[in-house]
């Protein structure tokens, strides 16, 4: 698939030169910001950085994937559920496609989903808090980590909106919103 290898090459010009522009373009469209593809920064950095420690072997992508798809189903039992639940989170989640199918390519989504179960956690732990400097440690994490995922996937900024749910009072809700509009228009 193209966008598999707009990954790839984006990983090993990345690794070869330190550079995250794009590798190739369609109709010489690039970003005015540093000439990247529609993909912005974060795949290059990722898989570039991978493959600079790892080798540029052509599994290395399926490799790490594999790796996070196991990852994230460990992280499943770290949710603070009853065992039941967490088998049958784990089971749901194993039989997705974008789980079973994506370990095998050179699509992202194993990262995603990753990266994903990390934000639930952190989300979990806000919920769970008990005092506002833990709180507020947990969100201030968890909005560091969503602007840095955004530099991968720029719908991750969405997951700002879940902090507004999370609010225990009105004054608290306000300023969850005011963060997630500001995220929006970075």
């Amino acid at each position: 698939h193209e966008d598999e290898v707009i990954n790839f090459c984006s990983a090993k010009l990345f690794s070869e030169t330190g550079s995250v522009q794009a590798e190739g373009c369609i109709t010489e469209d690039v970003s005015r910001i540093g000439r990247m593809n529609w993909y912005g920064p974060g795949y290059h950095l990722f898989y570039g950085s991978m493959r600079s420690l790892f080798g540029d072997s052509p599994t290395l992508f399926i490799q790490l994937h594999f790796a996070f798809a196991l990852l994230t189903v460990l992280l499943v039992f770290f949710l603070p559920v009853p065992v039941e639940n967490k088998l049958l989170i784990a089971n749901a989640l194993v039989l997705t496609q974008q789980f079973a199918s994506y370990i095998f390519t050179y699509f992202p989504e194993a990262l995603h989903l990753l990266l994903a179960f990390v934000l639930i956690l952190l989300l979990i732990s806000i919920h769970r808090s008990k005092g506002a400097g833990e709180r507020n440690r947990y969100v201030t994490l968890f909005i560091i980590m969503v602007l840095i995922l955004t530099i991968a996937r720029v719908t991750t900024i969405f997951w700002l909106a879940a902090l507004i749910g999370l609010s225990e009072s009105r004054s608290t809700a306000l300023k969850m919103i005011f963060v997630f509009m500001a995220g929006l228009f970075m």
